[in-house]
């Protein structure tokens, strides 16, 4: 901690980065660390591929930026990314001076000059959370909503086994700094468009079991169909994992013609990070994923077969 500390406080001018697709704890990271660089008095700047989905429009998109400003960043920061090929607009990270990582991910690969992991806490905002306590920041309104988004956000609005004890401590914190849990909760887990509703039922309809394995495919074509992009069907893993019996939920979503992205959740003792490990990716225990080029139908296969060796680990 006393390294990071000291990375933070010697820098000026920071470049904010996060993974490739950011979910909620990539995003929410990216902005409580922004906000809270900004009241050290640092010169900040998030860098993504594109803005977010419209339902992020409460974090105020004006911090991100998606052409590098040619400015000259003293220090780097890659948020919640477990390793160097995901980080968003990496060329603008590699030309930092220095550079920094601060994850939660299990699986880490070391890639800048200092990494601060902590692999027991659910999310990277619960890191930060941490990490702004030891600076001694002011928790503000802005900070305060991001860093709930990203809590809400990995830990399945607090119903994953990734829940703990400090988790709800946080969250606490948070409201009582002004934290908008209601807008964020509503937003991300229980507003959705017509669209998606149509998307999702066709969706539901195709899924299939396979003893405690349960798989659903969304292709581009469905998607174009109901006029709906990809976040839309970011819940949709979480449908097949509500199924009694399942305990490995598998979602196949098409990219691009013949490259596919795989979502997997589990519940508590069924480690999807190694499945997710066989073809290329990682995660946690309970969430992983990876992007793979594999024809459909041999991709099915393969994640079944792959899936059944996965045994209940002892707990207890």
């Amino acid at each position: 901690m006393k390294n990071l500390l000291k990375f933070l406080k010697n820098s000026k001018n920071i470049a904010i980065f996060t993974h490739v697709n950011p979910d909620p704890d990539a995003l929410g990271s990216a902005v409580a660390f922004y906000h809270a660089m900004k009241s050290l008095g640092k010169n900040c700047s998030i860098f993504l591929h594109e803005l977010p989905n419209e339902k992020f429009s409460f974090l105020n998109f004006d911090c991100f930026k998606i052409q590098d400003d040619l400015k000259e960043y003293d220090l780097g920061v890659a948020l919640d990314s477990s390793d160097y090929k995901r980080v968003a607009k990496i060329e603008i990270f590699k030309k930092c001076v220095k550079k920094i990582a601060i994850d939660h991910h299990f699986i880490h690969d070391n890639f800048s000059d200092y990494d601060y992991v902590i692999p027991s806490a659910s999310s990277c905002c619960e890191v930060l959370f941490t990490i702004f306590n030891e600076l001694k920041i002011v928790i503000n309104k802005d900070i305060a909503t991001a860093l709930y988004l990203g809590l809400a956000g990995d830990t399945g609005c607090f119903m994953y086994d990734n829940t703990s004890a400090n988790v709800h401590f946080c969250a606490g914190k948070l409201i009582e700094n002004g934290a908008n849990f209601s807008l964020i909760n509503n937003k991300i887990f229980s507003e959705k468009k017509f669209n998606e509703l149509l998307l999702l039922k066709d969706f539901i309809s195709n899924i299939k079991i396979y003893d405690n394995i349960g798989l659903g495919t969304v292709l581009l074509k469905d998607k174009i169909k109901s006029n709906c992009v990809d976040y839309d069907t970011t819940e949709f893993v979480n449908f097949v994992k509500s199924i009694e019996g399942v305990n490995i939920a598998i979602l196949i979503k098409q990219v691009t013609r013949g490259e596919y992205k795989v979502s997997l959740r589990s519940s508590k003792g069924y480690d999807v990070s190694k499945l997710a490990q066989t073809f290329g990716g990682g995660g946690h225990k309970q969430a992983s994923a990876f992007l793979i080029k594999m024809n459909l139908k041999k991709l099915k296969e393969s994640l079944v077969s792959e899936a059944k060796k996965i045994r209940c680990e002892d707990e207890s």
